[in-house]
């Protein structure tokens, strides 16, 4: 069974704490060794949402067949997330 992501929501670019990283650190716990996908639909004003693809270009990459991202963390891209995100995980 694959986890996927349906709604995604950005936080507010003023608070820069890195909460999207903490949030896909804590989205890979959840899915342990599931494959994860998100329903990515451009709509030209996600612009949040498209500079955090930018920003982990090897984190996130497109199914061609389905369409939708699919989520692949590796030892170093955990380790990028874990220093750009000032929350804690438990």
């Amino acid at each position: 069974i694959n986890l996927n992501i349906i709604n995604w929501a950005m936080s507010c670019r003023f608070f820069e704490i890195g909460l999207e990283e903490y949030l896909l650190l804590l989205i890979k716990d959840i899915a342990g060794e599931r494959k994860i996908t998100i329903h990515y639909n451009d709509s030209g004003l996600n612009q949040r949402t498209k500079e955090l693809l930018l920003k982990y270009p090897t984190l996130f990459k497109t199914n061609n067949e389905t369409g939708k991202l699919e989520i692949g963390f590796t030892d170093e891209i955990e380790q990028q997330l874990q220093n750009n995100t000032n929350l804690i995980r438990r």
